[in-house]
């Protein structure tokens, strides 16, 4: 029954308790909460949300339960708190409260009078006020310094004579007459097409059509994962159809996209990856462009505003240090990376990217749905709450980032509560880029400790990134280095994806990296036998092979002595073709001997390894040189000496014979004169050697070789 059916009695006995204000809280014989567990629930099953006029009527549904086993008799009441939330802790907490202190906390504004719920049954109860002051009114007009308007608690409650109040519910109504909000919140709001961690393929392309559906707002930027548009045959369906036809669409009615690296990796995990991985998020947002742009054309530059990185969950400022070096110019943070809700919701970081708040009540309230009054008007409340602070203040308009999660599953009632949200008179819809770039000189204070990630190990994290980053060198030598990524780079991908958690990405991790060390390497160096140097420099040889499909250009082969007697010049740069292997000589200098390692490394244009080093074994005897120079050298010059000694003795020789020559022929021109003068004379005649005159000798040997030479003209002379 209501008010006007009750008489005189009634009013005092029935209704001077229920109308008392908070203070009738605090004296003796107050009405407390019943502790009993016996009494009907009360649910509110529609409320207004929002008013803006004093004269407009607040009307509450509510639907009250009676499963106590016996009839309920008591009053239906209407409450509203006298004044606003201090801070954002006590405007969550209102709801959360019940029947709590709630006589207390608010003034009871309204009730039904002595109405019955039969046992085991149900029933509905409308119950009203007006914003206006006075009796039955909310009393929301300006009160003290607060403006006149803002959220205010509202409960529903259910009291009895001798218990007091036995059940309640409690929701929030917004006062907002337009002429009151003088500076209303910038609020951001993006959404992820992406997938949800261990979500199948045909769910998420699914469920992202609805995301697509409740997020089609031109303001709203989408967060787009190009992996899910690849343009397989046999990834393609209605639905992936449906979602590139959205995108198409967001992006003619001016919608921002922001490209999440290619299967939206995990930037925080890689901040721990070690040289190369910045390299690698580079690369994955350039096959992501190319997925993007096959799958829905070239995307204006006016609706991109920089890579943006979304965080999946709290990080350092290690973490967005890494994210800003490789190329995001901001970083979108999880609501879960501060306890509490920051004032701010952009801060810059000098010489680092823009940090991006989200506000976790508002992005908490609106992802959990819109279906209860509780859900619509708490997302209201909370929004109002902040423009109406920042009206306080004075200063300027509040502004506030709302990241719908990965996870999000819109219903239609949540997307109408975002639109509901987006049209609200104290929120002017802004577009993420603008909240990005907006001069804010606050600075959100990060944590410095970082921790490892839950589901993939620091080494293993490395391990990938040293993989990816050969593959990645490997392409540079190839005619189209993007297109080998495309296809080379997504399987080493996927284990660092926000789509996988738990044991299934580091089970994700060992299969990929097992893969990667079975399987042949596009380019290598071929084993050889042990390298023979006999000589402080000369050329080592080393066979390469290119094992892959892609004609290689500028492959680097390089050495790297294992000790200090070696010392190597430039290295050598090699072409190959498909299945080919060429021998590289690289030019070494010997110190000293013995038998070394050499480490052969094969390079990029831009020294990244492509390959993993292998070794040879160099065996070094450089005096064996300098000995065979020595011995040569010594033959030779001993075959001179001889030479010149069997010239000098040969010349010594001939010039004996023609001094020997020229006495003989004086000698014989004697010895005519002497036969001239025998003819005239008579007996023998002795003839003197030329010996005798040239080489006058004594002894009984010269005796002997005069007699031989006497006989010989004497026989000459009788021979004629």
């Amino acid at each position: 029954m209501n008010w006007s059916k009750i008489g005189i009695g009634a009013a005092v006995v029935g209704l001077l308790l229920p109308l008392a204000g908070p203070a009738a809280g605090t004296g003796p014989g107050a009405w407390t909460a019943a502790t009993a567990s016996s009494a009907p629930s009360i649910d509110i099953i529609a409320s207004t949300a929002v008013l803006t006029d004093p004269g407009q009527t607040l009307t509450v549904t509510v639907r009250v339960d009676n499963q106590t086993g016996k009839n309920w008799r008591g009053n239906v009441n209407l409450s509203v708190a006298p004044d606003g939330f201090a801070t954002r802790e006590a405007l969550a907490k209102w709801s959360q409260r019940g029947a709590e202190n709630l006589l207390a906390e608010a003034w009871m504004v309204n009730a039904l009078i002595d109405e019955q719920v039969p046992a085991g049954q149900a029933k509905t109860f409308n119950i009203t006020a007006t914003a206006a002051r006075g009796p039955y009114g909310m009393n929301l007009g300006a009160r003290g310094d607060e403006p006149g308007w803002g959220p205010r608690g509202v409960a529903a409650s259910l009291t009895e004579t001798r218990r007091g109040v036995v059940a309640a519910e409690r929701t929030y109504v917004v006062y907002a007459p337009p002429e009151a909000v003088e500076l209303p919140l910038n609020l951001s709001v993006s959404a992820g097409l992406t997938a949800a961690p261990g979500e199948q393929r045909e769910r998420t392309l699914e469920r992202l059509g609805r995301v697509a559906q409740a997020t089609a707002d031109p303001m709203t930027a989408w967060l787009v994962d190009p992996a899910l548009l690849a343009s397989e045959p046999a990834a393609v369906n209605a639905d992936a159809e449906a979602l590139v036809a959205a995108i198409e669409s967001g992006i003619e009615a001016g919608k921002a996209i922001y490209m999440l690296p290619h299967q939206d990796i995990d930037e925080a995990v890689l901040a721990r990856g070690g040289e190369g991985a910045a390299a690698l998020v580079a690369a994955a947002r350039q096959i992501g462009q190319s997925a993007l742009s096959d799958a829905v054309g070239e995307i204006p530059a006016a609706r991109t505003a920089g890579d943006l990185a979304w965080a999946a969950g709290p990080i350092t400022s290690g973490d967005a240090g890494f994210m800003g070096s490789a190329g995001s110019g901001a970083v979108l943070l999880s609501p879960d990376q501060f306890s509490t809700p920051v004032d701010q919701a952009v801060a810059k970081r000098a010489g680092g990217p823009a940090l991006v708040a989200t506000d976790r009540p508002l992005t908490e309230a609106l992802s959990a749905g819109g279906e209860s009054p509780a859900d619509v008007n708490r997302v209201l409340a909370e929004s109002a709450w902040l423009a109406q602070r920042a009206q306080i203040a004075g200063d300027q308009a509040a502004s506030a980032v709302v990241a719908m999660p990965r996870d999000w599953e819109p219903d239609p009632a949540g997307g109408q509560l975002l639109n509901t949200l987006l049209e609200a008179t104290w929120v002017r819809p802004t577009a993420l880029a603008a909240a990005i770039n907006a001069p804010v000189e606050a600075e959100l204070a990060l944590t410095t400790d970082a921790a490892s990630s839950p589901d993939l190990s620091v080494e293993l994290v490395r391990e990938l990134v040293s993989v990816t980053d050969r593959t990645m060198a490997f392409a540079s030598l190839t005619p189209d280095p993007p297109a080998y990524l495309e296809r080379s780079l997504p399987p080493l991908l996927a284990p660092l994806s926000n789509a996988l958690t738990g044991p299934s990405r580091a089970a994700s991790a060992n299969v990929a990296l097992t893969e990667a060390a079975t399987a042949v390497p596009p380019v290598s160096v071929v084993a050889g036998s042990e390298v023979n140097l006999i000589s402080e420099d000369g050329r080592v040889p080393v066979v390469v092979q290119n094992a892959s499909n892609e004609p290689v250009t500028g492959l680097v082969v390089n050495l790297t002595p294992q000790t200090t007697a070696i010392q190597t010049d430039e290295p050598v740069s090699v072409d190959l073709e498909p299945g080919q292997s060429v021998t590289a000589r690289v030019p070494v200098h010997a110190i000293a001997n013995g038998v070394f390692r050499v480490q052969v490394d094969l390079l990029g244009p831009d020294g990244r390894p492509v390959a993993e080093a292998a070794s040879l074994t160099m065996r070094v005897q450089a005096e064996w040189e300098n000995l065979g120079t020595a011995i040569a050298g010594g033959v030779l010059a001993l075959v001179l000496a001889l030479g010149v000694f069997s010239t000098v003795r040969k010349r010594r020789a001939q010039a004996r014979l023609r001094a020997a020559g020229a006495a003989g022929d004086a000698s014989l021109g004697a010895g005519m004169d002497w036969l001239a003068g025998a003819d005239s004379g008579a007996g023998s005649v002795e003839v003197a050697s030329r010996d005798d005159d040239l080489c006058p000798e004594a002894g009984p040997a010269a005796d002997g070789r005069r007699s031989a030479r006497r006989e010989r003209p004497s026989s000459e002379g009788s021979g004629q």
